[in-house]
């Protein structure tokens, strides 16, 4: 079973999961650690569409490890 590539708009225009490394099955089921609100894809990154925290991702492995003073905000 495949999935088929979905294309995620944004304001920089259109990234799919794939273009960070990530399967878009994997990009359904991260939610912002902090709020667990959805995430899109912004400028390379992860984006929380609630807190608008931006998460990198690396190698295909997003990096959505938070300080604890930044969660407490």
């Amino acid at each position: 079973m495949t999935m088929e590539s979905r294309t995620v708009p944004t304001p920089h225009g259109n990234e799919s999961a794939e273009s960070l490394g990530i399967t878009e099955e994997l990009l359904g089921m991260l939610v912002c650690p902090v709020d667990h609100g959805p995430l899109r894809i912004a400028e390379r990154a992860l984006k929380c569409t609630v807190c608008g925290r931006v998460y990198t991702v690396e190698d295909g492995i997003p990096d959505m490890v938070v300080a604890d003073e930044q969660a407490e905000r």
